[in-house]
């Protein structure tokens, strides 16, 4: 989730859960918190060490990757 831990442990409901607005960015973790999941972690470590893409590149896509997610919840 790109959603910090204490804003989702405030939402008491569904009905809660789904007032809370996504693009506040004060409410989003930080982009070396947000973990993709393993699979994805090790391909980008694997094509970070084969030279394939630069840590610029893997930011790059984290920062994409979570755009994406909050504009799919919202």
């Amino acid at each position: 989730m790109v959603i910090k831990p204490d804003v989702l442990e405030k939402c008491e409901s569904p009905a809660v859960l789904l007032q809370i607005d996504f693009s506040d960015k004060s409410i989003h973790l930080k982009l070396k918190d947000i973990h993709f999941g393993f699979s994805t972690e090790e391909e980008l470590k694997n094509l970070q060490r084969q030279d394939k893409v630069s840590s610029t590149d893997v930011k790059a896509f984290e920062k994409a990757a979570a755009i994406m997610v909050i504009s799919i919840v919202e």
